[in-house]
């Protein structure tokens, strides 16, 4: 019987390790520029256009980029690790 692995440290592969393949990083910062740009226009476009944009909305601003990048990031991760698995199984029938 197999020991049953965190998540974080199972198999061959760690969450870290998929998480930083260039092509997740380069997926989640395409999403990122793309979904963070457009939700940085709708919350903050009124008040950069009005010339009222302050320091004080540079930490917003910043989040409005984060959350998707983190949101596409994870999605990677975990259909890469589903792959994974479904190969795993897939070996070990044959």
């Amino acid at each position: 019987m197999k020991p049953v692995l965190s998540p974080l440290m199972g198999g061959a592969r760690t969450i870290l390790t998929y998480g930083l393949e260039r092509d997740t990083l380069l997926r989640s910062l395409k999403t990122a520029l793309l979904v963070g740009s457009i939700l940085g226009l709708i919350n903050h476009g009124p008040a950069a256009l009005a010339g009222h944009f302050t320091m004080d909305q540079l930490a917003p601003l910043a989040v409005t980029y984060l959350v998707p990048f983190s949101v596409a990031t994870y999605g990677q991760i975990q259909g890469k690790r589903q792959r994974d698995r479904a190969h795993g199984r897939q070996a070990a029938e044959a």
